[in-house]
């Protein structure tokens, strides 16, 4: 029986093997560039995937493969088919034909150093992978007593060199022998190893997944191709623009702080202290009195051994802040949004988000079964229409979410329209209020009383003390009875946390009474972010958001503000650009926050900075 096809064409290479990943100019890797007519024959079965019949004909590691190309296939670049024909064996159908290839091909030599990294160490060897395809095995000294006697010094060297070894190590091998089997090659290399301290990565490859590779795959050899592909996506960040550095500061957390590398004094102004008191003596007096009264922490949950009086004082005080009937802590807000929505709705009920709210309460909202739904920033047309949608499908509960005050724009909700709307489809309304308690508001009660909006009417608050409130750590949950005690029974952030550090708690009930007491540091901020404003307004810029003290400097380029921000620095001010994909294409910023432990004297030096840096870049 003859079957016969004629065809040509380029078949795409195999994903991860390409040419391109492997550096062929590196002498350790003994790898070669090599172009070859080969007939491959194969049975019926591959005639839908004639691409993976020849992955599986070329990357065999034996020694019919390795004396046709001189070495062991490693990659594949393009292969063209160039003829191809049907055929029998012993009364079987095959497909025969002829392949041009592009390969990668290791070609190893006795005597030869080779790189190689280290996967398995046994009381005898040390195995290791080489271009991670081929085992090489390096014998250990024999352990009887009669070769002991004729060790030599350079021996025992090596033996201790072996011994020294770990799993992962990157290491620089001999060969000595090459032997062939059916589907592999092993390599014996001689006890002259070198450790290379400096040589991070064998492979520039990805992951090669090999078929008929029956060898141990170390799983040090698995971290290191995963290690190849965060570099991948750590080298893409960088490319975008986009890569975080952190700037170290060495004083306290401040409106003039001091930075690792630079002696001078900076002024700050993009710190989430906005009243601040991170380092308001009494709230550090506070901390100390905690640490010592009631120690470092509690080295458990809440509901096992780890609610103290000062937990309990803490959430009273917090709920006679906001005026509602109890609250619970977390570690962090992100988890207070992360803990809320899965325990509170089920898939019967619908959440409405705004689609800019914070990355928090989208996470939290994904963990729950509820039907989502998104409407537009601040888009309260919008949102109706998606209530529309929710009452239509039937849901049981809806919950309308949004920030109180946006963090990246600095803009303030429209609560009242949306507690109307609650009010005309029945639903709930909760408020993220991270960047509005404490500051924004007469005295501080954040947005709804910024908007005179009636406590009744915002069901749920969730909020940090990680930002006005001492900016240490820590968040929670306010509202009414029943909800808090049904996040104290199913809210899973809230039951496998450690509680909140004795410290934390202090300085955080501190910050509060010290607001309660006193509503001037509120009007600071809001006397401050007035002067800034205006001044700034005045000159030219255009700053966004709804006289919060978050003010975005908007400057719509991304290079722009990347490099004003620098010059900034360079002034002795210290403020952040954010550009896309942070914020929108287009809408590139420098985000400055005002606090109230700025002086007048600090806004007119920051708002100097800025003409003269907006004039020599000619921003303004």
């Amino acid at each position: 029986m003859t079957m016969q096809v004629e065809y040509s064409q380029e078949i795409g290479s195999p994903p991860k093997r390409n040419i391109s990943d492997w550096d062929l100019n590196d002498k350790y890797l003994r790898l070669k560039k090599k172009s070859i007519r080969k007939l491959i024959t194969l049975p019926p079965k591959y005639l839908g995937n004639l691409d993976k019949g020849i992955e599986e004909a070329i990357f065999r590691a034996n020694q019919e493969v390795f004396n046709e190309f001189q070495g062991v296939p490693i990659a594949m670049g393009k292969k063209t088919l160039l003829q191809n024909v049907g055929t029998t064996i012993d009364d079987h159908a095959f497909i025969q034909f002829y392949v041009d290839l592009e390969c990668v091909v290791f070609c190893p030599k006795v005597d030869k150093k080779v790189k190689a990294v280290v996967n398995k160490i046994g009381e005898t060897y040390v195995n290791c992978l080489i271009c991670d395809r081929i085992n090489a095995t390096i014998f250990k000294r024999s352990t009887e007593k009669n070769a002991k006697k004729s060790e030599s010094v350079e021996d025992i060297s090596m033996e201790n060199s072996l011994n020294s070894l770990s799993i992962g190590d990157n290491i620089l091998i001999k060969i000595k022998n090459i032997q062939y089997e059916t589907d592999n090659i092993f390599i014996t290399a001689t006890k002259k190893i070198e450790k290379m301290k400096f040589f991070t990565k064998i492979l520039r490859v990805n992951s090669l997944n090999f078929r008929n590779f029956s060898s141990p795959y170390s799983s040090a050899v698995a971290l290191n191709n995963f290690k190849n592909h965060l570099n991948e996506q750590l080298n893409g960040i960088k490319k975008a623009g986009t890569f975080k550095n952190e700037r170290v500061i060495i004083t306290k957390q401040g409106s003039r702080i001091k930075v690792a590398g630079n002696q001078k004094e900076i002024l700050n102004f993009c710190a989430n202290n906005y009243l601040g008191l991170s380092s308001h003596p009494e709230v550090i007096n506070a901390g100390k009195e905690a640490l010592e009264k009631y120690g470092s922490g509690l080295s458990s949950v809440r509901f096992i051994c780890g609610t103290q009086d000062i937990h309990k004082n803490l959430e009273k005080q917090i709920s006679e802040f906001h005026g509602r009937e109890d609250t619970i802590l977390y570690a962090s807000c992100f988890d207070a949004n992360a803990g809320i929505f899965e325990c509170l709705l089920t898939s019967e009920d619908a959440i409405i988000s705004d689609e800019l709210n914070h990355a928090s309460i989208i996470d939290g909202i994904r963990l729950s079964k509820a039907k989502r739904y998104r409407y537009k920033h601040k888009n309260t047309s919008d949102l109706e229409l998606q209530l529309q949608e929710v009452v239509k499908n039937g849901a049981r509960f809806k919950m309308i979410v949004t920030d109180g005050v946006f963090s990246m724009d600095g803009n303030v909700a429209p609560l009242k329209e949306i507690c109307d709307l609650a009010d005309k489809y029945e639903c709930l309304v909760y408020i993220d209020e991270c960047h509005a308690t404490g500051f924004f508001g007469a005295t501080g009660r954040g947005t709804e009383e910024y908007l005179n909006i009636p406590r009744e009417k915002i069901h749920i608050i969730n909020s940090t003390l990680g930002k006005a409130l001492g900016g240490a750590a820590g968040g929670y949950t306010t509202g009414c009875k029943e909800i808090v005690d049904i996040l104290r029974q199913r809210s899973r952030p809230y039951l496998f946390s450690n509680t909140l550090p004795p410290a934390v708690v202090a300085g955080a009930s501190k910050a509060l009474e010290l607001i309660t007491k006193d509503t001037s540091l509120p009007n600071k901020v809001a006397e401050n972010t007035a002067r800034f404003r205006g001044k700034m307004e005045a000159l030219g810029f255009t700053i966004s958001g709804d006289n919060h003290a978050i003010s975005p400097v908007m400057l719509g380029d991304a290079k722009l503000a990347s490099d004003f921000a620098d010059l900034m620095l360079n002034e002795g001010i210290y403020v952040i650009g954010f550009s896309y994909p942070v914020v929108p294409k287009g809408k590139a910023r420098i985000r400055v926050q005002i606090s109230a432990s700025h002086s007048f004297e600090d806004i007119d030096e920051c708002v100097a900075a800025f003409e003269k840096i907006g004039k020599q870049l000619k921003a303004i």
